[in-house]
């Protein structure tokens, strides 16, 4: 009878470190699903301060046909068209050098003085990859200024 009864129990199962290390991974792909796909948010932009601001580039060599299709309001995205990267808020008179200021504005993600914007670092000084809807400029594109106009959170 004792054989009967050895067979006939449920067996005793034991959590272990695999079970553990099992559970850990899953329940760091389920936050990292919530963090980046339900919230929105990127993984590279971890820790950084969502703003809102406003950036000033220069455009070298722009063409005066192309540069009077530019509008306020027209969206900016990266140079393949799939990221948004602000809209137009004002363009200035082509100066007499021949290159053209435009006023962008943008959500942008700060951290430590750093502004990244559709995976683009936006900092004075730095070149970017940037088209409007009629307009890809193929001379240098460069940041100029950037200020905060809002911190979003």
């Amino acid at each position: 009878m004792t054989d009967r009864n050895k067979t006939g129990k449920a067996k005793k199962t034991s959590f272990n470190i695999v079970d553990v290390l099992i559970l850990a991974v899953f329940l760091f792909f389920v936050a990292y699903i919530i963090y980046a796909h339900v919230l929105g948010y990127s993984v590279e932009n971890f820790g950084a301060t969502k703003v809102n601001v406003e950036y000033t580039i220069r455009i070298e060599d722009v063409s005066s046909e192309y540069f009077n299709k530019i509008t306020s309001g027209d969206p900016v995205k990266s140079n393949d068209g799939s990221v948004n990267m602000g809209k137009v808020v004002k363009k200035y008179a082509i100066s007499d050098d021949g290159s053209a200021t435009i006023l962008i504005q943008s959500s942008a993600y700060r951290s430590n003085r750093s502004y990244t914007i559709g995976g683009q670092t936006v900092n004075p000084g730095t070149e970017l990859e940037i088209r409007f809807p009629d307009y890809a400029p193929s001379a240098k594109v460069k940041c100029v200024g950037i200020k905060v106009i809002e911190n979003v959170y």
